[in-house]
C-alpha cells in the first residue's frame, strides 16, 4: 500500500520551511515575509502557534 501518513491534512513526504527559511530562500527580510503573508502573495499553514510555508509553494515565487 502506498498511503502516505497525513496529520491534519499534511504530508509527510512534503518539505515545510520556517519563515528564517523562507526569507533565506528569497533573500529578503523576515519582516519582508510577514508583509508578503499579510497581502496574501505567500501561502502559508499555522501549525498550533507555528506557521509553516510548503517548499513547492515557494519554489514557485
Amino acid at each position: 500500500m502506498n498511503a502516505v501518513a497525513t496529520a491534519a491534512g499534511f504530508s509527510v513526504r512534503e518539505r515545510y520551511l520556517t519563515k528564517d527559511e523562507v526569507a533565506a530562500l528569497l533573500r529578503v527580510s523576515r519582516r519582508t515575509v510577514d508583509n508578503l503573508m499579510r497581502r496574501g502573495w505567500l501561502v502559508y499553514h499555522k501549525i498550533g502557534r507555528t506557521v509553516r510555508f510548503r517548499k513547492d509553494d515557494i519554489d514557485q515565487h
